[in-house]
């Protein structure tokens, strides 16, 4: 068992009953569901496709079919998706900018 901090996760990828869990330093694996995970998560993921949840403080592009992260990886957005992702990344997206004035 390890202990990640949900900072560390770049984003989480689910294959078959296999979840992914990539960092900006390594890849772990686990037994589970996509849908588990998402439940115990801060509200900074979105799932953006049915095989991924992506933190989105790591988000650097958001195109109509893809995220691109800071790190550089390439991730899908699903069609049916998309909508729900753009609302949530900009909503998120205005309330880091509220707090800067805020400052």
């Amino acid at each position: 068992m390890q202990l990640i901090r949900f900072d560390e996760i770049l984003y989480m990828e689910s294959s078959g009953h296999t979840v992914g869990v990539r960092t900006r330093t390594k890849n772990l694996y686990c037994y589970g569901s996509l849908g588990k995970f998402k439940e115990l998560l801060p509200e900074y993921f979105v799932q953006c496709h049915k095989s991924y949840l992506v933190n989105m403080k790591e988000i650097r592009c958001l195109e109509r079919n893809c995220i691109s992260t800071i790190q550089g990886d390439r991730i899908p957005v699903s069609k049916s998706r998309y909508g729900d992702t753009r609302e949530r990344y900009f909503r998120y997206m205005e309330g880091i900018r509220l707090a800067g004035e805020m400052k």
